[in-house]
């Protein structure tokens, strides 16, 4: 690898310096001059080491490290310079590559005579070298790098700007994966323990028992020992509600189970947790999943729009409770989700069982939800190992891989299943999606109110930033 402890590994080719300059020698003089103030002549540089020559000789010469299964060859992409953390000079706008970068990519193209490469996870260098944004000239760190190279591209969809920036300074035909598998994030260790706690002392007080006053002394020293975020009250009942409504936002966030392997899906478990994210959103005036159990059991609960920290109802309570955990306390609008997304994973994972039907849905709103999820969703969703598959056989294989568009999945973009597309980046026709355009009315509504409640007044003036990534992503 590029780190120093695995230098003492025989290398699996060298490339003579000889042969190196003679190349060298044909680039522009601007681009030269710019390298060699950085880094030296080629006979200067760093990464250079006695080798065995074709004539019989030992000369220096750059070592090309690497693993070659018959006419595949493996290789760790080399690092931009020599620091001690690479991750520095990733993003470099106008640091030059050092001459051993550029030794192994004319290693690959001369000396291997590789026909085509594959820059495999997000993301490599070599789309951030020093040189022009577009249009690429002789003059472009690129383009000395790579050559003519034709460049296969995997790369997860839901990442459409640096996946451009590939397109765009690379060459890069991009075949677009999924995402890897998302599910809640919940609790561990001291927050659980906390957590725990808190609804003990929550019991405890409703009911009136002596020991509440014990477990909020408790309380008061734990959150002292975690410094939790935005606990800044100095009311005690304050910063335990605050702590309360935090715990349950964050038990709610998603988070990735796992990496995508790529060309194929997600085991059972997780593959039910990733389309329970497709169906989460809502879509084509068909309500989320969530939502559409929400309405069955005829609760005030929205669990797509309401914050998670806001307080449950008494009849959400009492209508959830049957649902639930015995020992669950239903407080807050993120504990009657957990309940509702408890369910809606029963249902996505009998949708993937071999015969489906053994769980009933509550009603005709979640059975239109279910519905849309066979029709439009997991037809898809099914697809992408296969779609993935084939997009790299037929890349390698010199055809054509059909575009397709970008984004994020789990926002209310089915439209980006089956994976394995040359995506692009935005569709101006497809702005804004029904998710965010709810999303955003449901915001600006939210803003005016609170600004109204603070100030006293309407809000009148407001400066937007809207970023391009985020909506090249959710849309």
């Amino acid at each position: 690898s590029n780190d120093p402890e695995s230098g003492h590994r025989p290398p699996l080719a060298h490339l003579p310096l000889a042969t190196y300059q003679t190349w060298y020698a044909t680039l522009p003089v601007e681009g030269r001059q710019r390298l060699e103030a950085v880094w030296g002549p080629p006979d200067a540089d760093a990464g250079l080491e006695p080798a065995a020559l074709a004539d019989g000789h030992t000369g220096p010469a750059f070592p090309v490290r690497g693993l070659r299964f018959g006419r595949v060859l493996l290789l760790i992409q080399p690092e931009r310079g020599y620091d001690r953390d690479p991750s520095l000079s990733y993003h470099s706008p106008d640091l030059p590559p050092t001459h051993a970068y550029l030794a192994q990519y004319l290693w690959l193209r001369q000396s291997f005579g590789a026909q085509v490469v594959v820059h495999v996870g997000k993301h490599g260098n070599l789309e951030w070298l020093p040189g022009k944004g577009l249009g690429l000239s002789q003059d472009c760190f690129p383009e000395w790098a790579r050559g003519p190279l034709p460049h296969l591209y995997p790369f997860i969809v839901n990442d459409p700007g640096e996946g451009s920036q590939a397109k765009r300074r690379a060459q890069a035909v991009i075949l677009d994966h999924l995402t890897p598998p998302l599910g809640r994030a919940g609790l561990h260790g001291d927050l659980q323990s906390l957590e725990a706690l808190l609804d003990e002392y929550w019991e405890a007080r409703q009911l009136g028992r002596a020991r509440a006053p014990l477990l909020r002394e408790r309380l008061g020293t734990l959150l002292e020992q975690l410094q939790l975020p935005a606990m800044a009250q100095a009311d005690l009942e304050a910063r335990l509600e605050a702590a309360d409504g935090y715990l349950c936002e964050l038990k709610e966030a998603q988070i990735r189970l796992g990496l995508h392997t790529f060309g194929t899906l997600p085991v059972p478990a997780k593959l039910a947790e990733l389309l329970l994210c497709l169906a989460r959103a809502p879509q084509a005036g068909v309500p989320g999943l969530t939502q559409a159990l929400a309405l069955d059991l005829g609760l005030d609960l929205d669990p797509w729009a309401d914050p998670e920290e806001a307080c449950l109802s008494s009849a959400d309570r009492a209508r959830l409770a049957g649902h639930a955990q015995p020992e669950s306390l239903l407080r807050h609008a993120g504990d009657g989700v957990a309940v509702l997304e408890g369910l809606a994973l029963a249902l996505v994972s009998d949708q993937l069982a071999a015969t489906p039907g053994a769980v009933r849905p509550q009603g005709s709103a979640t059975e239109r939800a279910l519905q849309h999820l066979r029709q439009a969703l997991l037809p898809p969703l099914l697809a992408c190992g296969e779609a993935e598959r084939q997009a790299l056989l037929t890349g390698l294989a010199g055809g054509r891989i059909a575009a397709g568009p970008s984004g994020a999945p789990t926002r209310g973009r089915p439209d980006l299943l089956p994976t394995g597309r040359n995506f692009y980046s935005v569709d101006l026709r497809g702005l804004p999606t029904e998710a965010a355009w709810d999303l955003g009315r449901r915001s600006a509504e939210l803003l005016l109110q609170l600004h109204l409640q603070a100030q006293g007044d309407d809000l009148r003036r407001l400066a937007l930033s809207v970023w391009g990534t985020a909506t090249m992503r959710n849309g």
